[in-house]
């Protein structure tokens, strides 16, 4: 609470209470650009953050399952697609032995996803197990 300028409190017969203390000004408001949008056309629109995050997830997603096409039958639990950044496919592992598979064979996708379509130019792969639940993880 601000010392300088104190609240002051009064209730008119329906015992409604106001305030003097906050007064919300609504020069921003009208300011803004108040045209009525549809919740769809924001969120889904040709210059939407969502559509943009959807298009990205969607892409993941079809890597990933050419990833499990492509993987051997030991692996295909233990590799993951991570991201995918201006052309490098980026797989995560759970542990070693699926990475350094992966290593010796990357060419080998590389060469599988390009066939299909894919626009992958590099593949970046790491170690970097899944949480386990109930100890910081999800």
């Amino acid at each position: 609470m601000n010392p300088a300028r104190p609240a002051s409190f009064s209730a008119d017969e329906d015992n409604i209470h106001k305030s003097t203390r906050y007064r919300p000004s609504l020069g921003k408001l009208r300011d803004m650009n108040t045209d009525p949008k549809s919740i769809g056309a924001l969120l889904f629109g040709p210059d939407s953050q969502a559509a943009k995050l959807l298009d990205h997830a969607e892409a993941m997603l079809k890597y990933q399952r050419a990833l499990e096409d492509w993987a051997v039958e030991y692996a295909i639990g233990a590799l993951r697609v991570a991201n995918l950044r201006e052309g490098t496919l980026i797989i995560h592992a759970d542990n070693g032995s699926a990475l350094t598979a992966l290593r010796f064979r990357q060419t080998s996708l590389l060469a599988f996803l390009q066939t299909r379509g894919y626009q992958c130019t590099e593949i970046e792969a790491k170690v970097a197990p899944r949480p386990v639940h109930g100890q910081g993880g999800v």
